[in-house]
């Protein structure tokens, strides 16, 4: 009897454990199939809270084209672009789906990051970018 007592209640922290990481982390990816490579991020989901995220190393007067292509169901999707000293340089809300195509240049050597932020949302985004 002491046995099943102390099982359940290790089951029991463990779910509970289980929960608060998955609170804690404020991440979820359902039906999330993609994948990234060295120029190139692209996944679709049947829902997406999160950032994902893939860097873009780049020299000073460097041009960099960011192309898009967000498909939205639901929800709305954020794609940010920081420079190296982790300084906003390009933003673009979206609450329906939307390509188009942003032509930056790079005024700092370094590793620019370009972070796609899902805020409850159902699609999917493809991304790309180039450096001239």
């Amino acid at each position: 009897m002491q046995f099943k007592n102390k099982t359940k209640l290790v089951f029991v922290l463990v779910v509970i454990a289980i929960c608060i990481q998955a609170c804690a982390s404020n991440q979820i990816r359902v039906g999330w199939v993609g994948g990234s490579t060295g120029d190139r991020i692209h996944y679709v989901y049947k829902q997406f809270n999160g950032q994902e995220s893939a860097s873009i190393k780049a020299d000073p007067g460097q041009s960099l084209s960011l192309l898009y292509d967000v498909q939205i169901d639901q929800g709305s999707v954020t794609i940010e672009l920081f420079d190296p000293e982790q300084e906003l340089v390009w933003e673009r809300v979206l609450m329906a789906g939307e390509s188009g195509k942003a032509d930056l240049r790079a005024d700092l050597q370094g590793r620019y990051i370009l972070l796609v932020s899902g805020h409850n949302t159902k699609g999917g985004f493809d991304l790309s970018w180039e450096r001239n």
